[in-house]
């Protein structure tokens, strides 16, 4: 378990803030990554909204030149007030809404890759990421709450997997944003 709070002045807009772990794992043993994401405000802080953040996942064989990249806006859970004699704590779902859970089959990003090995390079947004949502490789997917958007660059390699990035991002394009994040 991981708990980022992003202070100070907060998020500028389309910022990231992050914490990576290097390693070394053949992620070809696994067939899903599941992941739950609690977002909530700051006390004595302008209260963030529903997807003004966004968690983000970064794996593959470094940082910047080839990996992918996993995210999904986050459903932020309302403070509780438990200390009140009149109101109950916060139900486990509440805490942990399905809006923000990462369950994902990664036979997506394997589709993913073989798209991306067919698109112009120079077609590509600044970043260099190729980015789709996952209903957008799997039909069956369009019902799903909250859809995870996955991104590319570069080759990466599931036998190869030296990096493991988790963070959040803002999608707010007027002001900071302050918040926490538990991974």
């Amino acid at each position: 378990s991981l708990s980022l709070r992003i202070g100070g002045d907060g998020l500028e807009k389309f910022d990231t803030r992050a914490v990576f772990k290097n390693l070394s794992v053949d992620m070809r043993q696994f067939k899903k990554l599941k992941m739950f994401l609690h977002a909530e405000s700051l006390p004595n802080e302008i209260a963030i909204r529903d997807n003004q953040m966004i968690g983000i996942v970064r794996f593959g064989n470094d940082f910047t030149q080839n990996f992918y990249q996993i995210e999904i806006p986050l459903k932020v859970t309302l403070p509780s007030s438990s200390s009140s004699s009149n109101c109950a704590p916060l139900s486990a779902e509440a805490v942990w809404p399905e809006e923000n859970q990462i369950d994902l089959s990664l036979d997506l990003l394997t589709k993913l890759k073989v798209q991306a090995m067919s698109i112009d390079p120079t077609t590509l947004p600044l970043d260099g990421i190729y980015y789709q949502n996952e209903d957008q490789l799997e039909t069956g997917l369009a019902n799903k709450p909250n859809k995870l958007r996955l991104g590319i660059k570069g080759n990466p390699n599931f036998g190869l997997v030296r990096t493991l990035m988790v963070g959040v991002k803002s999608n707010e394009e007027s002001r900071n944003i302050k918040g926490e994040v538990w991974f």
